[in-house]
């Protein structure tokens, strides 16, 4: 999870007021960018919340879908 959220973060059309999720949201990091390296305080941080499956499911699927979302449309 961790490293989607990296991938989420590093991606150039990245802004944080657009993530839908609001639980997403509250977990990124503030810094963000293609140099963002933060996985490890990102991982210690995300276990400290104590995060139930159901909200870590959430994190991921909505985390995924950002990327998809940043990447655009597929080509028909």
């Amino acid at each position: 999870m961790t490293a989607q959220i990296g991938r989420l973060l590093r991606h150039p059309a990245f802004r944080r007021e657009s993530v839908v999720s609001p639980l997403l949201q509250r977990h990124l990091p503030n810094d963000a960018g293609y140099a963002w390296n933060g996985e490890a305080a990102l991982r210690e941080r995300l276990g400290r919340a104590g995060l139930d499956a159901a909200s870590i499911d959430h994190l991921i699927r909505n985390t995924q879908s950002e990327i998809q979302r940043l990447r655009g449309p597929a080509d028909a």
